[in-house]
């Protein structure tokens, strides 16, 4: 399911200290968040927009906590940036044709970024276990192209639009938010940042009744919002040290309007599921495998596409990803992918390497994992372990740490045994 109240209160009194036996751990422990228990639902994608410097990854920063993101990631942002949980930091640049490459932590924000589509940022942190946030290039920014934020429009379920309270919710912004699909202004969250540039604080509740005048409808709620005095309210673990600094701050209304809009696009998306299931229910289990592959396919590192094969019958039960050239593609590659596994050369390899000792009860030691990798991609196969004529296979690009991934795949399989 997606975050609770609960859940989503308690993020804002949490450690954000990751201890080194912690990171070891963290591949593991990803897999026990609610999000993922419940039937593999990916959670939902919470989007910053506004126009240029107004304060939204400033924002951000306030969301993840303090000394989490490094400051030079967020301080401009020139690409469409999704920032997801990973047991450790991982920074990658997406090209038009879907190559990835390695990148340093500010080149976020390097200027030169000619063929980057958006970038990737992986992190331990909690709040990115309830939701992918994503930082967009400002509107009425000279230097950047609108399209390329509109470009990511349809990953968006949960936004807040970052308006400057010194000169709050100008004409330009109403266009822009008008013109953008109205179903994201149900779980829209209007932020007037800078608050504490304003000369006097009576200033405040002026602006609040402007916005809530000129913004009826278009917000599911209004906060004003001072990312310092927000920052000063927490201490450097993320608790609470003065809680009516951070009532005064918007901190604590923020975190409200987000759990609130949370809930709400929970809500939203369950009702849609269950009419969706009036009509034509899908095939047994056909849920189950779908929620599966998607958290594969926003779980586990670099991951482009992700199949779950059928062995005994030579073919895959659901793809998500690429496209594999329609039915005829997806019988090829069933076939191919059983094939490696099943095929008498993999036998023989497996007969040559079996252990001399009788083995274990259970064990009958067949070919569990097959790595591939080439100049532009990598390929991961492993068989279910409860399931040994089921197998997921991974596509995805070449990754810095193929361990890591490789673990987080094989921690996600450990969670399979209810799928058909």
């Amino acid at each position: 399911m997606f975050a609770t109240p609960a859940a989503l209160e308690a993020y804002w009194r949490m450690d954000e200290k990751v201890t080194s036996s912690v990171r070891s751990a963290a591949a593991s422990a990803i897999l026990s968040d609610r999000s993922l228990r419940s039937g593999f639902r990916p959670v939902p994608c919470l989007a910053l927009f506004g126009e240029f410097n107004a304060g939204k990854s400033s924002v951000i920063n306030m969301l993840l906590g303090r000394d989490v993101l490094p400051t030079a990631v967020v301080t401009t942002t020139r690409r469409p940036t999704y920032l997801r949980y990973a047991a450790a930091p991982l920074f990658e640049a997406i090209s038009a044709d879907g190559k990835r490459e390695p990148i340093a932590p500010d080149g976020v924000k390097t200027p030169a970024q000619q063929g980057v589509r958006h970038f990737e940022i992986g992190l331990p942190n909690k709040l990115l276990r309830d939701f992918v946030v994503l930082d967009t290039p400002g509107f009425a920014d000279p230097y950047n192209d609108p399209q390329c934020t509109l470009d990511v429009l349809e990953d968006v379920d949960i936004c807040i639009w970052c308006t400057l309270a010194t000169q709050a919710w100008r004409q330009s912004e109403r266009q822009t938010w008008l013109s953008l699909p109205t179903r994201l202004r149900a779980h829209g969250i209007l932020v007037a940042t800078h608050i504490d540039s304003l000369s006097h604080p009576t200033e405040h509740e002026r602006v609040r009744t402007r916005l809530e005048r000129e913004t009826s409808d278009l917000f599911g709620d209004i906060v004003l919002l001072s990312v310092p005095d927000a920052m000063r309210a927490k201490r450097a673990n993320g608790r609470i040290a003065d809680p009516e600094l951070w009532r005064q701050s918007g901190g604590k209304a923020l975190a409200a309007a987000l759990t609130r809009a949370a809930v709400e696009f929970g809500k939203t998306r369950e009702r849609s599921e269950e009419r969706s299931e009036g009509v034509a229910a899908p095939p047994e289990g056909d849920a189950d495998l779908k929620a599966f592959l998607a958290t594969v396919m926003q779980t586990v590192p670099a991951c482009r596409a992700a199949a779950w094969i059928d062995l005994a019958e030579r073919r895959i039960l659901r793809f998500d990803g690429a496209e594999t050239g329609g039915d005829t593609g997806e019988a090829q590659l069933g076939q191919a992918i059983a094939g490696l596994f099943q095929g008498k050369h993999m036998r023989q390899i497996d007969e040559l390497t079996r252990r001399p000792r009788r083995p274990a009860k259970g064990d009958n030691q067949t070919l569990r994992e097959i790595i591939i990798t080439s100049k532009e991609c990598v390929g991961i196969l492993l068989r279910a372990p409860f399931q040994p004529d089921r197998a997921l296979v991974i596509f995805g690009g070449q990754t810095a740490d193929l361990g890591l991934t490789v673990a987080r795949a094989r921690d996600l399989l450990a969670f399979t045994g209810h799928l058909v």
